[in-house]
Formats: C-alpha cells, sequence, structure tokens
C-alpha cells in the first residue's frame, strides 16, 4: 500500500506508519517486549520528523490475556513521552470474544490514567470509525491524518503481516 512503512512485525504483532504521521501498532492475541518496544521506537522517529503531531493506532486483534508488567510499562511510557505530539490516540479492539475485548479496554484505561495521558483518545470497534474520529481530531488541529479507508486497507495488510498469516 503507497504510504505505509512497516517498521516491525513478529509472530504476534505489526508495527508501521502511515503517510509519515499515523503510527499503528497491530497486537494479535497478547502483546509482547519486543512488539511494544517497536511500537515505541516507530514513535519516537514519526514524533522526530513531525514535532507539531502525529496519531497514534493501537490495533488489539483477537485479544488475550493481559500484557507482562514489562510491556504495560512500554505502553505507559508511550502515553507520558508522547502526549505533547500527539494529536489523537484511537485504540480499535476486533475479533476475540467480548470478555477478551473488555479485558483490554480495561487495561489501556488504567495505563491511560496511571499515566494521567492528556491526549483525545478514544477506543473503537471499528478501524473506519477510528480513522474517521482521527481523521477530524486532526482537521480540528490542522493537521492532515489519513483518511478511513487507507487506515482500514493498512490495518488489512498488517494483518496479514503478522506470523506470515494471510
Amino acid at each position: 500500500m503507497n504510504g505505509l512503512t512497516v517498521h516491525a512485525t513478529g509472530s504476534n504483532h505489526a508495527v508501521a506508519t502511515l503517510e509519515d504521521r499515523l503510527v499503528i501498532g497491530l497486537f494479535q492475541k497478547t502483546p509482547d517486549l519486543s512488539g511494544a518496544n517497536a511500537y515505541l521506537d516507530a514513535g519516537q522517529r514519526a514524533v522526530t520528523a513531525h514535532p507539531t503531531g502525529v496519531a497514534f493506532l493501537t490495533i488489539a486483534k483477537d485479544p488475550g490475556r493481559p500484557p507482562d508488567p514489562q510491556t504495560r510499562e512500554v505502553f505507559a511510557r508511550m502515553m507520558i513521552q508522547f502526549q505533547g505530539p500527539s494529536l489523537a490516540s484511537a485504540i480499535v479492539t476486533m475479533g476475540g470474544n467480548p470478555i477478551g475485548m473488555s479485558v483490554v479496554r480495561a487495561v489501556m484505561t488504567g495505563l491511560l490514567m496511571l499515566a494521567r495521558h492528556n491526549t483525545p483518545t478514544r477506543m473503537f470497534g471499528s478501524l473506519v470509525d477510528a480513522g474517521t474520529w482521527m481523521a477530524q481530531e486532526g482537521a480540528a488541529q490542522k493537521v492532515q491524518f489519513p483518511a478511513a479507508l487507507h487506515v482500514e486497507r493498512a490495518a488489512q495488510e498488517l494483518a496479514r503481516a503478522v506470523g506470515g498469516a494471510a
């Protein structure tokens, strides 16, 4: 896909940037430390390139158990570190059972509170809804983020890259 730069893939994660301003972390089942660190690194590169604003999209696909404490710490560090240049942050849960999706939302809400995260953040069950909201948030701050359709296509491509899955 044009404008998608894949930074890392693993057996349960893929990390990319879309049009340089949207950092995407897709995690299947339970996020691990290597995936969280790849997401942090991609965020640091995006913020360095665009200090006036980036957006973050965290996708939990078929969520399993919560991540270990070290992995949660990396996510919390991201929330603290990127508060200024992060203009929007969306979390999408998709697939899996309702309990797993509720666990993801609970863990992320707890991390947001712990980090005293002040970036506009919302949770969604749809990539299109998340992409639409992020584009609106960017427009309100005079920053153009990718269109919702591009966000959905990028996520689909990343899902195929995870663990070599189709």
